[in-house]
C-alpha cells in the first residue's frame, strides 16, 4: 500500500511508504490530558528514533510489546 502524498511531521520528508502510527492515550490523573488520546503519523525513520528514545528513559519492561502483521 503506497501513500505518495504522506510527509512525516516530524522530518519532513515525504515517502510512497504507509506511516507509522504513534498513539497516546491519557486517562484520569493527567493534569493536562484527561481522556485525549493523540495520534500521530510519522515515517519508519522518526518512528524508530522516538520509539527509542522512550524505550531508553523507561524502564525495562514498561512498554508493552504487541506485533501485527
Amino acid at each position: 500500500m503506497s501513500n505518495p502524498n504522506f510527509v512525516c511531521p516530524c522530518c519532513g520528508r515525504d515517502t510512497d511508504l504507509p506511516p507509522s502510527v504513534l498513539i497516546m492515550q491519557g486517562n484520569y490523573g493527567s493534569a493536562e490530558h484527561d481522556t485525549e488520546r493523540a495520534t500521530v503519523k510519522l515515517c519508519g525513520s522518526c518512528y524508530d528514533w522516538l520509539y527509542f528514545m522512550i524505550q531508553n528513559t523507561l524502564s525495562a519492561g514498561a512498554i508493552e510489546v504487541e506485533f501485527s502483521l
